[in-house]
Parts: structure tokens; C-alpha cells; sequence
């Protein structure tokens, strides 16, 4: 049995979908020769993964939608930056 339950995992994260990303990412890590951050008994990458996640050793950021400029307002940005430059000379 996982423990710690997927219950109490579930309350550090929005979905399970963000867990299992997390968690698979983090065990690549694990797999690619990264340090444990947890002292565990596991020797399998998932489980480290887990138990570092919930210890809070791994933290993630969630996506923002609003956070991206949409490519429109990059272009008129630019142009405007490139009109003011060339007003200048």
C-alpha cells in the first residue's frame, strides 16, 4: 500500500493529474542519478518521489494562463518599440 495515502496527497495538489506529473517527473530525476531528498527505505524512484513530495522537498508551480502575453500584443509591443526607435535616429 502507497503511503502516505493518496488522500493526504491530494490536499498539496489541484488535481490528480498534477500529482502523477509531478511525481513521474521527479522520478526521472531519481532515475537519472539525482540525490533523494527524504531519507527512505524505497529504493524504487516512484516511492522516493512520492515521499519527497509529500515531506514538501518538491514543489511545483502551477500553470497560468493569464500569465503569457497572447502573440498579438508581443507583435504590437515590438513594433511600436522598433516605430518609437526609428522616430528617434
Amino acid at each position: 500500500m502507497l503511503k502516505p495515502n493518496i488522500d493526504e496527497l491530494m490536499e498539496k495538489v489541484d488535481s490528480r493529474y498534477t500529482l502523477v506529473m509531478v511525481v513521474a517527473k521527479r522520478a526521472r530525476q531519481l532515475i537519472e542519478k539525482n540525490e533523494c531528498l527524504v531519507e527512505t527505505e524505497s529504493k524504487k524512484p516512484i516511492s522516493m518521489a512520492v515521499e519527497e513530495f509529500y515531506e514538501g522537498k518538491v514543489n511545483y508551480t502551477a500553470y497560468d494562463p493569464n500569465a503569457i502575453e497572447e502573440p498579438e500584443e508581443v507583435v504590437e509591443e515590438i513594433t511600436s518599440t522598433v516605430e518609437e526607435g526609428q522616430a528617434t535616429e
